[in-house]
């Protein structure tokens, strides 16, 4: 059975370089597929349903249907924020139903993920700061029991380590 491994956290903490490089060094039996990808080069289409992507159902809808169609030739790796109630019930919950589910949550301290943010030319650094409280609320209400990785001080490569030496 293909396996999913989410790695979730707040806007800003380093999903998508920890996802990447994770990819890299599982090798060709493995895709980083991200959802901001998608949605960023699709922005005309799905803007209109919502913004951001974790409240947009046909924008969730439609990401769920290549992570199935990928699903079938490789295990995927999902650096994606699950900060809404939609986003978690039809995405995340949604493939724990289907296949094995890996489900990272990363944290920081506020100071390092203010680091982060602003140290990231692409990001909208003002609704990322705006949203940490929310997002970790919602983080912490519903994932207590999943795997919680602290990055403070710790660099892409020392938190890929502490996922392939414990958890994979």
């Amino acid at each position: 059975m293909k396996r999913i491994i989410f790695i979730n956290g707040p806007l800003g903490i380093g999903k998508s370089a920890l996802a990447n490089e994770l990819s890299n060094l599982l090798g060709h039996t493995t895709e980083c597929i991200d959802p901001d990808f998608y949605y960023n080069s699709s922005i005309g289409t799905f803007l209109l349903y919502g913004w951001p992507l974790q409240v947009n159902r046909f924008f969730i809808t439609y990401f769920r249907g290549i992570v199935e169609e990928r699903l079938q030739y490789k295990e995927l790796i999902i650096p994606i924020s699950i900060t809404t109630e939609i986003c978690k019930k039809e995405f995340l919950d949604y493939f724990r139903e289907k296949t094995k589910v890996i489900h990272i949550v990363l944290e920081t301290d506020e100071h390092t993920l203010l680091q982060r943010i602003n140290c990231d030319s692409k990001r909208d650094k003002r609704y990322s700061i705006e949203t940490i409280e929310s997002n970790r609320r919602f983080i912490n209400k519903n994932f207590e029991k999943d795997i919680h990785i602290d990055t403070t001080n710790k660099s892409v490569f020392e938190i890929v380590n502490i996922i392939l030496e414990q958890y994979l």
